[in-house]
């Protein structure tokens, strides 16, 4: 009986030590995002975009020979769960590095933690000032920020003729960031005000009291702060009741849900957008990025949000590539400070500050929820 023990347990070593070399060769990333409820599509693309290009690398041999492992926890687009899954990414899970957090609220829960743990925190799915005002150095944002979205926007619709503007709003960090730069940017647009403004609930699609603010205040467009849900909500509601003014909001929306949710409601809605078209391929990146998406998918489909989560993989794995020896978060910090890429048509500049880029341009959600540019 020893004797058989024995050759059961010899059995299993090769298994154990190949487990053991793997644990040992991977490189441990942390993300919290929204799987499910009604921001889902967003954290869900988030990912899919980071694995697509993180399994491409390992899969021709990773990052100087180590692989990367991305470890996505659920939060539901609730600051609360966010901080639970920051604290166990980092307590349990080992990370060296927070990446790709899908929201502002979420990602603000998530900081301090990372701060007092001392990791990048890395790509985040948000353009909120909170993250770009200086009170953290671990922060590498990899988007344009809200304010530059709201300066494209406010000219577009300055150059529309139109003047007065309604403000909808998410009541929390988000919808804050957002009214915060919309006035900044109207600052500079002194031909449009704001004649009213109107809150919504996060993961809600309770949108009577905004619906009724369009109808009675009578305004030529309306800015909308929110995610795909509550926007997609509002859009349907104001259109079956007759409002044919303008409808904007901000690139966290998500495009292709947003279009999806409301269907012929979202026809006309003006979206900024910070990465390159993932419908097309003006430039080699998007190519790169739909033929990554592709492989192994018999139907594949592409979104704006997953174009994000693939060029923050990029990123990432570019600065983990310059490091050497051990892949530590003060290794991944240093990689991370004066990093400049270009990335086939979408540059990357970290030299200058810890936001890479300003990139911003407009787009319209048209017929059979198509996005022109």
């Amino acid at each position: 009986m020893k004797r058989a023990f024995f050759r059961l347990l010899l059995s299993f070593l090769p298994f154990l030590a190949a487990s053991h070399i793997d644990a040992a060769e991977q490189i441990v990333l942390g993300q919290s995002a929204a799987l499910t409820g009604p921001a889902s599509m967003l954290g869900t693309e988030m990912a899919r975009g980071m694995n697509a290009y993180f399994n491409e690398v390992n899969e021709h041999g990773g990052v100087n020979g180590r692989s990367i492992k991305l470890i996505t926890l659920d939060d539901g687009y609730e600051p609360d769960r966010t901080l639970k899954n920051t604290q166990a990414l980092i307590n349990d899970d080992k990370v060296v590095a927070l990446v790709g957090y899908v929201g502002t609220p979420t990602s603000m829960a998530a900081l301090p933690a990372a701060k007092a743990a001392g990791l990048p925190f890395i790509g985040a799915y948000t353009g909120a000032d909170g993250l770009r005002d200086g009170k953290y150095d671990n922060i590498y944002n990899i988007r344009a920020s809200y304010n530059d979205e709201a300066l494209r926007i406010a000219k577009e619709i300055d150059g529309m003729g139109l003047r007065k503007m309604g403000i909808v709003y998410q009541n929390d960090a988000f919808g804050q960031a957002g009214l915060r730069a919309m006035q900044a940017a109207l600052t500079k647009h002194p031909n449009l005000k704001v004649a009213w403004t109107e809150s919504v609930e996060r993961n809600s699609t309770k949108v009577d009291a905004a619906v009724a603010k369009i109808m009675s205040e009578h305004v030529d467009s309306v800015f909308v702060v929110s995610a795909y849900a509550t926007t997609g909500e509002l859009l349907r509601r104001a259109r079956k009741m007759g409002y044919v003014g303008v409808f904007t909001t901000l690139s966290f929306v998500g495009e292709e849900p947003l279009a999806q949710v409301a269907g012929t409601a979202a026809q006309g809605v003006l979206v900024p957008a910070v990465m390159p078209s993932p419908h097309s391929e003006p430039v080699s990146l998007s190519a790169e990025y739909r033929r990554a998406m592709a492989k192994g998918v018999t139907n594949p489909h592409f979104s704006y949000a997953s174009m994000e989560g693939y060029v923050a993989a990029k990123v990432i794995v570019e600065a983990l590539r310059s490091i050497k020896g051990n892949v530590t978060p003060p290794a991944i910090d240093a990689a991370m400070r004066n990093l400049h890429l270009e990335l086939g048509g979408f540059a990357v500049d970290f030299s200058k500050s810890h936001n890479a880029s300003q990139w911003v341009e407009s787009t319209m959600i048209g017929a059979g929820g198509k996005i022109t540019r």
